[in-house]
């Protein structure tokens, strides 16, 4: 506001002048602040309105929710079960009531450790990943107030039940299946009659073993069965080998013996008809026939000999050997004799072997029966 606008004279001058001015920006200043009162009055209401309807349109906004196809909702009101939800579009009341939404495909997990002892008293370690899906949301949610816990001790108890019916030997052998089917068996069928909402999909079993310890001594008896079975198979095909053979000398002595047999019955027929032929020339020309007889026999010693000595009236035979023949017989007799001490000592050494290992393998055997 310049002074012009208010007069053409000095405004200090006149002193009435000055007190007309200043009233004047008074009251258009309260005319000013009237008017912007009465506008924020009217727009007061629209303002409180508006915040209202938007407050409510996010209220109801937020009540809505969906439901898919392959999942369950159980609606809580006030911290109580209401009623399950199926699937669809729903809407709920924001600070009372509460969704819990279960995915009927989803497979949880629950894995359980533990160490368990078997008839015969030893320790085995055990290792179970159960699966398992949420049937019946109502049930899994209020029939017991921590379900997983219960779910770890029901299986847990299981295990003890039916491992401490089996000794280790059942336990670790390769068809062991058996005890792992009815350990699945068992705690189906329990979960189906306690009913809590859950049903038992796959159990999965990582680990059936014992401590490190048990492990090599376990495996150390398997290796002497093992040892054994094989020690005894060739026992057996040793012992039929033998039998083979000894049937065959017994044949082959059999047929011997009949072919001997034969051939003295036959050369004592054929002596006897020589005997008989003899005999009638006997009687005939005795002188004759002995001189001849003698003659032959004569005739097969001196075929034998190497040296004869003879006179005109009898005959003397001296068997004489010649000293290299008994040279040379005392060098193979020396060196036969040798032979069988060499044989002797390498018998007894092999002997002595046979006995250590034989009385090791026995010592071994009773440590792992003590054990």
């Amino acid at each position: 506001m310049t002074w012009k606008y208010l007069s053409n004279k000095n405004p200090w001058k006149n002193n009435k002048n000055k007190k007309n001015v200043l009233n004047n920006e008074e009251n258009n200043i309260l005319l000013f602040l009237k008017y912007i009162k009465n506008k924020i009055n009217i727009n007061k209401n629209k303002i409180i309105k508006t915040v209202v309807i938007l407050i409510l349109s996010i209220w109801i906004i937020n009540g809505f929710y969906i439901i898919k196809k392959n999942e369950k909702g159980v609606l809580i009101r006030l911290g109580k079960f209401n009623k399950l939800i199926n699937y669809g579009i729903h809407w709920k009341i924001t600070p009372i009531d509460k969704i819990l939404i279960f995915d009927k495909s989803k497979i949880y997990k629950i894995g359980i450790s533990k160490t368990e002892i078997t008839s015969d008293k030893n320790i085995i370690n055990i290792k179970i990943i159960t699966k398992y899906k949420i049937i019946n949301p109502k049930k899994y949610l209020y029939t017991i107030k921590n379900i997983n816990n219960y779910i770890k001790n029901s299986i847990e108890s299981i295990l003890l039940k039916t491992i401490t019916n089996y000794n280790t030997k059942k336990i670790l052998s390769v068809n062991n299946n058996i005890i792992k089917n009815s350990i699945s068996n068992k705690i189906k069928i329990f979960f189906i009659k306690e009913n809590i909402g859950i049903k038992i999909e796959k159990i999965n079993f990582k680990y059936i073993q014992p401590p490190e310890r048990i492990k090599k001594l376990f495996n150390d008896t398997k290796i002497a069965r093992k040892n054994k079975k094989i020690c005894i198979n060739n026992a057996i095909n040793y012992a039929n080998k033998l039998k083979i053979k000894t049937n065959y000398k017994i044949i082959d002595i059999i047929n011997k013996s009949k072919i001997y047999k034969n051939n003295i019955i036959n050369k004592a027929e054929k002596d006897m008809i020589n005997f008989n032929k003899i005999l009638s020339i006997y009687k005939i020309s005795p002188k004759i026939e002995k001189k001849k007889i003698y003659i032959e026999t004569m005739e097969k010693i001196l075929k034998k000999t190497s040296n004869v000595i003879s006179n005109n009236k009898n005959i003397f035979i001296l068997h004489i050997k010649n000293k290299k023949n008994n040279i040379k017989n005392k060098k193979n007799n020396i060196k036969n004799k040798k032979n069988n001490i060499k044989n002797k000592k390498n018998n007894t050494l092999n002997n002595t072997i046979n006995q250590r290992s034989y009385n090791i393998s026995r010592i071994n055997n009773r440590k792992i029966r003590d054990k």
